[in-house]
């Protein structure tokens, strides 16, 4: 897939935007949190 600059600097930001949108979304909702514990506790 070819990137035009512009497209490169919009991806950046919003991958940018993303990550604190989940610490956001992780930090408020308990469920979340379950699941992703939950994941991480498979053996």
């Amino acid at each position: 897939m070819l990137q035009t600059p512009c497209l490169r600097k919009a991806m950046k930001a919003l991958s940018q935007i993303t990550i604190p949108v989940f610490l956001i979304r992780y930090l408020d909702e308990l469920e979340l949190r379950q699941a992703i514990e939950k994941l991480f506790n498979k053996v």
